[in-house]
């Protein structure tokens, strides 16, 4: 038994570290998919989503991830297919069964959080992101050098409809409404 569990702390270290190369972090979101604005071509297969996971952290031209499982609710061409891309596009966490997705965010890049909060910038970085979550939008922001900060906007009435579940990106920041701005979450890139 206590080998077992070495093999098994060896394992998670290992892919732990696979999962952080050249600084580079993944998100893992199951039951999750996301569309870029650019693909990676070819689309390689694997067995599990850990191993796309660690070709996207590999790859320095890769911001973001979706594998496919070999359910066969799926095209046969999808099956057990990694998904590479740049620039979100849209993502869907917890609502795409069979599949699973990451956004690849560089190691010295973090962002705040901040709920009821609104951030305008100098520039935007468009066209705009669908986004699930703030979480997802966050980590778009993290993964592009240009985004600086953003804001997300809840799938909410009170909201006009093309900016329900949008992402908002930016470079420059121009002004804040902090914990004032409801159904809103906004966050600032720093560089560690």
């Amino acid at each position: 038994m206590l080998g077992f569990r070495m093999t098994l702390a060896v394992a998670c270290v290992v892919a732990a570290g696979a999962a952080q190369a050249q600084g580079r972090n993944s998100s893992f979101y199951p039951n999750s998919s996301m569309t870029f604005r650019t693909y990676i071509e070819p689309f390689p297969t694997f067995d599990n989503a850990e191993a796309c996971r660690d070709a996207c952290v590999a790859n320095p031209s890769c911001s973001g991830w979706t594998w496919y499982d070999g359910n066969e609710r799926h095209p046969q061409q999808l099956r057990r297919v990694c998904i590479l891309g740049t620039t979100l596009k849209d993502g869907v966490i917890g609502r795409a069964p069979a599949r699973t997705a990451g956004f690849v965010t560089p190691g010295d890049r973090q962002s705040s959080v901040q709920p009821n909060s609104s951030h305008t910038f100098h520039q935007y970085l468009e066209p705009f992101a669908s986004s699930d979550t703030a979480e997802l939008c966050r980590d778009a922001c993290v993964a592009d050098a240009r985004c600086a900060g953003w804001t997300w906007y809840e799938n909410d009435a009170s909201h006009p409809q093309q900016l329900r579940r949008a992402c908002i990106m930016g470079a420059g920041l121009k002004d804040s409404i902090v914990g004032t701005a409801p159904r809103r979450t906004a966050g600032l890139v720093t560089v560690r």
